[in-house]
């Protein structure tokens, strides 16, 4: 049980790393990438093609920019989900070493 919270525990870690990553270059995108005056100093050549391709720039720009705070919902949700797989990890063991300590 111990094991399989523990392997829980860093794959929501790992998701969790992954979709801030994620997001913040959304969020880079969505703030400097706007087709209608783009800076080009600060926003990433290939945004494009990396979060919606086969979208035309503009179609691109305009979903990112209504979807992004839903992923503000995602990160929370995996942050809450880790806390979750933390805490199921340390009752976990408890109970492991209670099992293992036997009757009193």
């Amino acid at each position: 049980f111990c094991g399989c919270s523990l392997c829980s525990t860093c794959i929501s870690l790992i998701v969790l790393g992954l979709s801030v990553t994620m997001l913040r270059y959304t969020l880079n995108a969505v703030d400097h990438c706007d087709p209608a005056s783009p800076n080009i100093d600060k926003c990433p050549s290939d945004w494009q093609k990396m979060l919606c391709p086969g979208r035309t720039e503009k179609a691109c720009f305009a979903q990112l920019h209504d979807e992004v705070r839903h992923a503000w919902i995602i990160i929370v949700t995996f942050a809450v989900l880790f806390l979750m797989d933390c805490v199921s990890f340390v009752f976990g063991a408890q109970l492991w070493n209670l099992l293992m300590k036997g009757p009193t």
